[in-house]
């Protein structure tokens, strides 16, 4: 149907969309940690190659996160498809901030709204929804103009590989009082050739110092999560902001 560009957010909800379109080479797909940048860079390589451009992301805020690109998208006569997981029913309203009710989310900013409902064997139902949103993203034979338009895919669980490798892990918290020193003697880590620390968003005394201390220790490069508290104010060599996947 014309489409060359998705733009995809992380999350385990959306696994299984995200699998269909990085596994398709005519489709160049490009990841954005954060939902809003995605779906703005989304509307400005639809602008730029008059084509639709497709967004996808996980449940919940996430896809709350592309309202304002998709109001901008609306107004401004932009095809955008989004593409959003979603829970099962029995799982919407639980509380959690992945679990809102996505349904017509984006209200009368979209030019068409449809709820796939949970993955099934009648891919001819699947085709003419897709269809659907396609031909009312760019204008139905030019009589409506065209816009945004938003599919929502409930999944009952995140796509996972049949077999996962058994992997020796080992959790270390470090204790949030400052009064006790840290014991950085972890047996795990005098079998680990090339140890690697990730960082969360850590709450209450993130001990930053200490972890960066810590990595110098069992020199081990600090990989900083965009909401981790290690990114700002800490001048070290260890600690990496940007990831680069390549094929």
């Amino acid at each position: 149907m014309g489409v060359r560009h998705a733009c995809i957010s992380p999350g385990a909800r959306n696994s299984s969309l995200t699998y269909a379109f990085t596994e398709k080479s005519k489709i160049t797909c490009y990841s954005h940690v954060d939902e809003r940048s995605s779906a703005f860079f989304g509307l400005g390589l639809a602008k730029s190659t008059q084509k639709p451009v497709v967004l996808i992301s996980t449940s919940g805020t996430a896809p709350a996160n592309f309202y304002p690109a998709v109001i901008e998208a609306n107004l401004s006569r932009v095809p955008l498809i989004i593409l959003s997981a979603d829970r099962p029913n029995y799982l919407v309203g639980t509380g959690a901030n992945q679990t809102i009710d996505q349904q017509n989310l984006y209200g009368i900013h979209v030019r068409y709204f449809a709820d796939v409902g949970l993955p099934n064997k009648k891919f001819d139902v699947l085709q003419a929804k897709l269809e659907e949103a396609f031909h009312n993203a760019v204008g139905i034979d030019y009589e409506i103009p065209p816009g945004p338009v938003h599919l929502n895919f409930p999944f009952d669980e995140p796509l996972l590989p049949e077999k996962l490798d058994k992997t020796d892990l080992s959790a270390f918290v470090f204790n949030s009082n400052p009064e006790i020193k840290l014991n950085f003697q972890i047996p795990i880590l005098q079998k680990a050739k090339r140890p690697l620390i990730i960082a969360g968003p850590m709450e209450g005394n993130p001990h930053q110092k200490e972890m960066i201390e810590f990595g110098e220790k069992i020199n081990a490069p600090i990989w900083a999560d965009p909401l981790s508290q290690l990114r700002y104010g800490f001048n070290s060599k260890l600690i990496f902001f940007h990831f680069i996947s390549k094929k």
